[in-house]
């Protein structure tokens, strides 16, 4: 289904994001990551959460890292750590800003978006939750897939209803959703 909605989008990217913290969107945007890269795919892992972003701490990677908060506000030139080992390159987040709506609205997010999806099979992009702050409304405009994630017994559906309707506010078609930690 993913390849699908890949294809009937014309974009080799995607966002994941969910309605709240703890319901793991970073686990399922790396093991995602993971699975594309072992397959054979040339894969780009983008931790976009700049105020909480912990993809690092899977690679055992300081806070100090450069990452997209450093390229996007131009302390840091190249951000992509490549794990030939895992098969996939990554740019955490960064030095946490002050301002990551401001640095994902400018054109130099597109224009490291649009680089990507030229060097890249498939672009991930680990967004913060949707209902915590206005990033994941702005990522999602710019890319082609947006899937949201949901805990099992624990996201409820009046947070999937006002997480889908903040995204569709802002011009974001949910193309999924994907229910996690279910047993």
């Amino acid at each position: 289904g993913l390849k699908f909605a890949l294809a009937s989008s014309n974009s080799k990217s995607m966002m994941i994001t969910s309605c709240a913290p703890g319901d793991g969107k970073s686990f399922i945007a790396l093991n995602l990551a993971l699975l594309y890269g072992q397959v054979g795919a040339k894969v780009l892992l983008v931790d976009a959460d700049m105020r909480r972003g912990f993809i690092r701490r899977y690679f055992g990677m300081d806070a100090k890292q450069p990452g997209l908060s450093d390229f996007l506000s131009g302390s840091a030139e190249n951000c992509i750590c490549h794990f030939e080992d895992k098969h996939i390159d990554v740019v955490f987040a960064g030095r946490f800003p002050p301002n990551p709506a401001e640095l994902l609205e400018s054109n130099l997010f597109l224009e490291f978006l649009e680089d990507a999806e030229r060097h890249y099979d498939l672009v991930i992009i680990d967004t913060p939750p949707t209902l915590s702050v206005s990033d994941p409304a702005i990522i999602g405009q710019k890319v082609g897939v947006s899937l949201l994630v949901v805990r099992h017994l624990h996201t409820t559906m009046a947070d999937i209803v006002a997480a889908q309707k903040t995204l569709t506010t802002a011009g974001v078609k949910l193309s999924g959703i994907i229910l996690n930690q279910f047993d």
